[in-house]
């Protein structure tokens, strides 16, 4: 997703793109992604079931809107969509 994000033009805030630190961190409003990996301590899985995700680890499973996290919104992008095609699977 992040690397989706970036080619897009979207200027957002990320980190050490391994999942462990937390930066990348943005919530789903409508589609579905699958998690990849990340840390625990970085993504409960309480935040998972309320539709947060770390963009550096997730994929795109469907056409998506997602919103960013507090330490991504003094940017200027606020939401994001995003259709799949084949290519970017």
């Amino acid at each position: 997703m992040l690397a989706a994000i970036l080619r897009s033009g979207a200027s957002v805030m990320f980190g050490c793109r391994g999942g462990g630190c937390g930066t990348c961190k943005m919530r789903l409003a409508s589609g579905q992604i699958a998690h990849g990996r990340c840390s625990a301590a970085v993504l409960p899985e309480e935040e998972k079931q309320c539709g947060w995700f770390l963009s550096c680890q997730a994929r795109a499973l469907s056409n998506l809107t997602i919103e960013l996290s507090a330490a991504n919104k003094y940017r200027v992008l606020r939401s994001w969509h995003t259709t799949i095609t084949d290519r970017a699977r």
